[in-house]
């Protein structure tokens, strides 16, 4: 019995421990800096898109964009890029002013060139390309509408994940 007893009041004492420590650890998550934010992948919302002249892949030269149009900026060795282009492609295939796919760092990958290329006009650029550079595009997976020359939405629109 008097096992029992000193099992139980050991077992409080090490709970009360835990939890003074367990305390500890959140008012010191509280009291430390918040992470600091991900630098954005693209101009920001109502910045001008510059100046850029890029050839598709079947040879239009494209020097500006209609409004409403949706800019997808993709690299081949993207897992997140993999993980949008079914949402992507399905907009793509709804929407009303077409879309255009900007495959940076491209010519590694032929085949994601060939898919694309029958739903929207594809751009294989370098990362420094004009594309990249008017749309001031730091990463990928990125998707930017243009309205009257300027960034009016980012990442996919709503009807393209099924909203």
């Amino acid at each position: 019995m008097q096992f029992l007893v000193a099992a139980v009041i050991l077992i409080g004492v090490l709970t009360v421990f835990n939890l003074l420590l367990t305390f500890g650890i959140v008012r010191r998550l509280r009291e430390s800096p918040p992470a600091p934010a991900l630098p954005p992948l693209t101009a920001p919302l109502g910045a001008e898109v510059g100046a850029f002249s890029a050839v598709t892949t079947s040879g239009e030269t494209i020097t500006s964009l209609p409004d409403g149009t949706l800019v997808a900026f993709l690299s081949p060795g993207c897992a997140p890029c993999h993980e949008k282009l079914p949402d992507f492609v399905e907009y793509a295939g709804r929407a009303a002013v077409r879309p255009l796919a900007v495959l940076i760092d491209g010519a590694d990958d032929p085949a994601l060139a060939a898919r694309l290329e029958a739903v929207v006009p594809v751009v294989v650029e370098p990362r420094d390309g004009s594309l990249t550079e008017a749309f001031q595009i730091t990463g990928t997976p990125a998707f930017v509408t243009v309205e009257g020359g300027r960034v009016a939405l980012l990442g996919l629109p709503p009807v393209a994940v099924g909203a």
